[in-house]
């Protein structure tokens, strides 16, 4: 699932792809590695998924990347445009485009401004916040729904995360139906 989700990163137009894991290392350490450019640890004193974020938003403020693309590791079927859509949208006075899905705000595949969020978790961890939504409410947001995403052809399975076996099983269906699309397609 990493190597889909690093792969629909580089399609749609990533340039530099950091992980974050608990300890900084490779989550598969004994397969082939990951075509990611940098590993980091999380964020030490931090918890959840605010820990990873603070990790690899600093780095990427290191490396002076003004905007950084968020994706988490379990949504198999990202799609490219969905992210070149996002990029296209960039624009003074907004610090975070974030995309909308059937199940609300995909908080965790938004385009944001580095220091915008890396300053959104700092007082989030100030007031003992914990959840990523809550780091989107001091912040000036585009969301991009309904339309505006199905018009440029972004299909809802893009933001389907697969966390446990039934996932799997509506992912392995979906699989199924779209290499039999494909072959369809060939063979006209």
């Amino acid at each position: 699932m990493i190597d889909l989700v690093v792969d629909a990163l580089r399609r749609g137009g990533g340039e530099r792809i950091i992980m974050a894991t608990r300890d900084g290392d490779s989550p598969r350490p004994d397969s082939h590695p990951l075509q990611v450019d940098e590993i980091v640890a999380d964020a030490d004193g931090w918890t959840g998924p605010q820990a990873g974020l603070v990790a690899g938003l600093r780095r990427a403020g290191d490396w002076g990347s003004e905007w950084v693309q968020l994706a988490p590791c379990d949504v198999p079927f990202l799609d490219p445009l969905l992210l070149r859509v996002l990029h296209s949208l960039r624009t003074d006075g907004v610090d975070a485009i974030i995309p909308v899905s059937a199940n609300g705000d995909e908080n965790l595949l938004a385009l944001v401004r580095t220091q915008a969020m890396l300053a959104a978790l700092q007082q989030a961890r100030v007031a003992g916040e914990r959840s990523v939504q809550s780091l989107y409410t001091g912040l000036h947001c585009l969301r991009i729904e309904g339309e505006a995403l199905s018009g440029a052809g972004i299909d809802e399975a893009c933001f389907h995360n697969v966390n446990s076996p039934e996932d799997i099983e509506f992912a392995e269906g979906l699989m199924a139906r779209r290499r039999e699309l494909e072959r369809g397609r060939r063979r006209t």
